[in-house]
């Protein structure tokens, strides 16, 4: 057998951890299936696509030669103050949720919520949105999602981000670029939209169907019911859906790219997320659903994957709506 069984006593808890023994180094909460060293005997075959993702040297270059470039960090205002990238807008979460429509938070901003936030900074329908954070790309995925719902496709996440951008020696600046506003409006067609999309009753529509995974992306805390995080009504998960962290996909002991394309193959799979199934992904509030929908549809060519909007923070609202969580003794899988 590859996997050696580990019980561990955690306080007044029991928690059974499943362990690869092929490698001996502590596993980081968001490592991949795959360790560091086998990673590096693996070929480096290429992503299905990387139409919407860019690498730092593909950035300098779009910098100099793109007439119609727009670069939006998306993160907290403060995070943006430290150093951004040199021409980069600032962006956040309350400025692209739609925080009128709901009782609850979270949910994607409207069309003309999303027109009003592009016009301030300038964009056109011409404009190639550059996307980046701190944090893996899950919150300029978030952002880049809900462009492409709203048919703005001329984007691209910088790989790695912030943190590619200064490892390969780029510096950054404080300094904000000046806002010379416009009137963008998208286009009014909705059949080339990325299709990404589900809500909430198609979910429960979906519940128990043998060819639709359920794939919750949040910790395996928060998909134990163990942490109740602010927004939702309770803890828990959906029933029947899988755990997978969305940060797996992500090499956070390095740049904050995305891993290579045979660890996330290998990943996804092992859970039974594949590319013969219809895929539902959500997490508390879509952001990070939203990265991994770019993980499995972009990086991986899953076929048929849906981004749940509303994710745990709207269905638990709705009490009507079943949901599970765990006992104190529970199995968890680190790799």
């Amino acid at each position: 057998m590859r996997n050696l069984l580990l019980l561990i006593l955690l306080g007044s808890g029991i928690s059974w951890m499943l362990v690869g023994c092929e490698s001996e180094e502590e596993s980081h909460p968001r490592d991949a299936v795959v360790s560091e060293n086998a990673a590096e005997q693996i070929p480096a075959d290429d992503y299905v696509s990387r139409r919407f993702l860019r690498e730092v040297a593909e950035v300098v270059d779009m910098m100099a030669t793109e007439p119609n470039l727009l670069i939006i960090e998306v993160s907290k205002p403060e995070e943006y103050a430290k150093g951004h990238i040199e021409g980069a807008f600032n962006v956040w979460r309350p400025e692209y949720a739609n925080e009128v429509d709901y009782s609850y938070g979270g949910m994607m901003a409207t069309r003309k919520q999303m027109e009003a936030l592009l016009s301030e900074m300038g964009a056109t329908s011409e404009s190639f949105i550059l996307l980046y954070d701190a944090r893996g790309c899950v919150d300029a995925a978030r952002f880049q999602w809900i462009l492409h719902e709203y048919n703005h496709s001329r984007t691209a996440l910088i790989n790695g981000g912030k943190h590619a951008w200064t490892l390969n020696g780029h510096l950054l600046t404080g300094e904000a670029p000046e806002k010379i506003p416009s009137q963008f409006v998208f286009s009014p067609a909705t059949d080339t939209s990325s299709g990404h999309y589900i809500q909430l009753q198609e979910v429960m529509d979906l519940l128990g169907d043998p060819n639709v995974v359920l794939l919750d992306t949040r910790s395996e805390e928060e998909y134990m019911g163990a942490v109740h995080k602010k927004g939702a009504a309770k803890p828990g998960r959906i029933p029947g859906a899988m755990n997978v962290d969305w940060g797996k996909a992500i090499n956070y002991d390095g740049d904050f790219c995305f891993r290579p394309v045979q660890n996330l193959r290998r990943m996804y799979e092992y859970f039974g997320v594949t590319p013969d199934k219809k895929i539902i992904v959500y997490c508390h509030s879509g952001v990070r659903s939203a990265h991994t929908t770019f993980v499995l549809t972009e990086l991986l060519g899953y076929p048929e994957v849906y981004n749940y909007d509303g994710s745990w923070t709207e269905w638990s609202y709705h009490d009507e709506f079943p949901c599970e969580r765990d006992e104190p003794q529970t199995i968890s899988a680190v790799f």
